[in-house]
């Protein structure tokens, strides 16, 4: 992919989440594309699992302005724990959503100021956690994300 492409596609990416909505024509124009690219960038998006929405009765695109949540403030224990936690899921059999706590753990790495990430880094490199025996699910995940979604619908 073009570096072109990817500047564009996190431009829309900050337009459709500034709270505004935008039309296709609106977009291709402050991005200055072609009505066709603007919507092979939104298939992106939908490949890429950013949840845009389309208005119908407006023919307007936006992103929820909660789906990237604002910065944080993490003390670097904090940030330490988490990062420990992410680095524990990865490491397992049993604990639901590995992959997506790895997704976050580099997110939030990547998040943080060069001189605590450096220490963060120095600190996971020497630190070794041991637990007991696992035993293996193989739909651990799957259970998992069922569990979450009856939860979030009340079911």
């Amino acid at each position: 992919m073009r570096v072109s492409r990817i500047y564009r596609l996190l431009r829309l990416i900050t337009m459709l989440q500034s709270g505004r909505n935008y039309t296709a024509d609106e977009l291709a124009e402050e991005l200055e594309v072609s009505r066709r690219t603007i919507f092979r960038d939104l298939n992106m998006l939908e490949m890429a699992h950013v949840p845009y929405y389309y208005d119908r009765d407006r023919g307007t695109y936006r992103i929820n302005s909660h789906f990237f949540l604002p910065p944080m403030n993490l003390t670097l224990v904090e940030a330490l724990t988490l990062l420990v936690a992410a680095g524990r899921a990865r490491r397992s059999s049993v604990l639901p959503m590995a992959r997506i706590s790895e997704r976050a753990a580099v997110k939030l790495e990547s998040a943080l100021p060069a001189p605590v990430r450096e220490h963060v880094g120095r600190v996971l490199s020497k630190l070794v956690i041991r637990p007991g025996p696992e035993a293996r699910h193989e739909g651990l995940d799957r259970t998992f994300d069922r569990l979450l979604s009856a939860v979030a619908e009340q079911r």
